[in-house]
């Protein structure tokens, strides 16, 4: 009876670190997520096109930052409305772009895809481990 007790009050106390961590890692989101909306208003919406350029180059460098944390699936960025972000119900990827508007006429092209992948392991007779990988893939069409 006491091992039980035992284990669940360490069980409990599992829970607060799990949470603070989920925490952190939204805090931060939030707070890339506000440095984005600075550099994004630059980016897309200044009248010179070298301006642009600069400025998309430091949002792919925040975004460069950011693909590296796998808890990037579950932060939704909606605050950001110059940028396309489709994501399923299951957070198993996410697909990130946008385009900079070029003086003569023309756009580039950039983006992200973010995946979470599952992959299932045989370890022995009717057994099995199940393994989570996390890849991001930078898109740049030019």
């Amino acid at each position: 009876m006491l091992k039980r007790i035992v284990v669940c009050f360490l069980g409990l106390l599992q829970v607060p670190g799990y949470a603070q961590n989920k925490d952190s890692s939204y805090y931060y989101f939030r707070e890339k997520e506000n440095e984005l909306r600075v550099v994004e208003e630059k980016a897309f919406h200044s009248r010179k096109e070298s301006e642009r350029l600069e400025a998309n180059k430091l949002f792919i460098s925040h975004w460069d930052d950011m693909v590296q944390n796998p808890a990037i699936l579950d932060y939704r960025f909606d605050s950001l409305k110059d940028i396309s972000i489709l994501s399923p119900k299951n957070n198993l990827f996410k697909l990130v772009t946008w385009n900079l508007h070029r003086d003569d006429g023309t756009n580039f092209y950039f983006g992200y895809l973010l995946e979470k992948k599952k992959k299932r392991i045989k370890t022995g007779f009717m057994r099995h481990k199940t393994e989570e990988n996390y890849e991001h893939f930078k898109l740049i069409d030019r």
